[in-house]
């Protein structure tokens, strides 16, 4: 398993796995320390955190980062830093956080199909031509196999009931005869109608 599974089960806004693991393997071949300059059509994927600050220091221009290609200009707002964002859980977490933003923006707005357009609203962001990279995503997301299928954890068997039984050749013993004391029996209440 890749590191990138759980990241996403335990990071992620968005409750469609299945479309934010197409987006990540479309954006960066869901590498957890990717560079890509606004130029380029791919970036490059580096194994540490600090070789993948060494490049975003040599880049020039806007550069996406980490697995779902964040924009760094992003920092310049205030709320993350560069280190932040290149934290892949957080990287996936801002990254959902805009997708799930643009999700609930297309819906509102009545699109027919709403994840297309949250899709091409999330290139615009990243720096993608918006058709290509939405089909790109949207047969990534739509092929029969899914990234996360319970069905293959789980058999097909139904739930069977264990019922105990008795072991052969053992013999439980048997209580001893102990006599129970006997209870006194209570009076019985007075009658209110046998008045003299």
């Amino acid at each position: 398993m890749d590191l990138f599974t759980p990241l996403l089960l335990v990071c992620s806004l968005v409750t469609d796995t299945r479309l934010v693991s197409a987006v990540a393997a479309v954006v960066s071949d869901r590498q957890l320390y990717h560079v890509r300059n606004k130029e380029a059509l791919r970036g490059t994927g580096y194994r540490t955190k600090v070789e993948a600050t060494a490049a975003i220091g040599r880049a020039s221009g806007q550069v996406y980062v980490g697995p779902l290609g964040v924009p760094l200009s992003i920092t310049k707002e205030g709320r993350y830093s560069t280190g932040q964002i290149l934290d892949p859980c957080r990287n996936i977490a801002v990254g959902t956080e805009y997708l799930q933003t643009f999700l609930e923006d297309c819906e509102s707005s009545g699109q027919s199909d709403s994840r297309r357009c949250a899709v091409k609203l999330y290139a615009q962001w990243i720096g993608q031509s918006p058709e290509y990279f939405s089909q790109q995503v949207l047969t990534d997301s739509s092929r029969s196999q899914r990234p996360f299928s319970v069905k293959k954890v789980l058999p097909d068997d139904p739930a069977k009931t264990w019922v105990p039984t008795d072991p052969k050749g053992f013999a439980f013993p048997k209580p001893p005869n102990i006599p129970q004391p006997k209870l006194p029996t209570p009076p019985a209440p007075p009658s209110f109608y046998d008045s003299k």
